[in-house]
C-alpha cells in the first residue's frame, strides 16, 4: 500500500532535500523552474480553491511547494521529506499506473517531466486513471522533452549540466500528437486539448480539460 507522509509541527527541512531532481545537473533547478513556471500559468485561476495532485513529484516537491492550493498531493516512488499542508505518497507509478484515490476528486492533475519514464502502455493505464480521478471541468497538465532532443540531454548529461541518472531512466520521449492521442484513447475530448512549446523548443506542455 502507498504510505502517505506528513511533516511533524516544527520540523525543518535541510537544504540538500530542496533537489527537485535525482542526480546532479548544474542546470536541474533553473530547467525546474521553468517547468513551474509554464505549468503555473496553465492551471485556471480558480482552481486554487481546490485539490491538485502532481505525479511524479520528486522526493523534495518543489512545484507543490511552490503552489497555494486549498489541498495538495503527491506521488513518487521515492519521498525524502514531509510538508505542511501537503499530502505525499510513495508509489511508483512507473510500476502501477493505478491511483489511490476516489473518481472525480482533483480539479488539477500534473505530470511534469514524467511521461518520459513511463513505457506507452502504462502510460495508457495511467491516462485513463487520470481521467477517473479528475472532477468534470478538471484540468491535466503535462510538460516533456520534445522527442529530437534524445543526443542532445546525453550530451548534457555528459556534461553534467543536467542528471545522468534521470536521463537513463528515460523510456521514450513522446511527441505532443502522440500524447493528444493517448488522451484521446483515454476519453479526453480532443476539442478541449491543447499544446505548445517553451525551453527555446526543446520542451512540449499539453493542457486538456475533462
Amino acid at each position: 500500500m502507498p504510505r502517505e507522509a506528513t511533516l511533524e509541527p516544527g520540523k525543518t527541512m535541510k537544504r540538500a532535500s530542496f533537489q527537485p531532481t535525482k542526480g546532479y545537473g548544474l542546470l536541474e533547478r533553473f530547467l525546474s523552474y521553468q517547468r513551474i513556471k509554464i505549468a503555473k500559468q496553465l492551471i485556471p485561476l480558480n482552481a486554487q480553491n481546490g485539490k491538485i495532485l502532481d505525479l511524479g513529484c520528486g522526493s523534495f516537491p518543489l512545484f507543490l511547494n511552490s503552489l497555494d492550493f486549498r489541498e495538495k498531493y503527491g506521488i513518487d516512488k521515492c519521498i525524502n521529506i514531509r510538508l505542511a499542508n501537503t499530502s505525499l505518497i510513495e508509489q511508483n507509478i512507473e510500476e502501477s499506473p493505478f491511483l489511490p484515490f476516489d473518481s472525480n476528486f482533483f480539479d488539477i492533475v500534473t505530470l511534469l517531466a514524467v511521461t518520459e519514464h513511463i513505457a506507452p502502455d502504462k502510460l495508457d493505464m495511467l491516462i485513463s486513471e487520470i481521467y477517473r480521478i479528475l472532477k468534470r471541468k478538471g484540468v491535466l497538465i503535462i510538460t516533456s522533452p520534445r522527442k529530437w532532443t534524445g543526443c542532445i540531454l546525453r550530451m548534457l548529461a555528459a556534461m553534467n549540466l543536467i542528471s545522468r541518472e534521470e536521463i537513463k531512466e528515460h523510456k521514450k520521449l513522446y511527441t505532443p500528437q502522440e500524447i493528444i492521442r493517448m488522451l484521446r484513447n483515454g476519453r479526453f475530448d480532443k476539442n478541449k486539448i491543447r499544446y505548445g512549446f517553451f525551453e527555446w523548443g526543446m520542451n512540449s506542455w499539453v493542457q486538456s480539460e475533462k
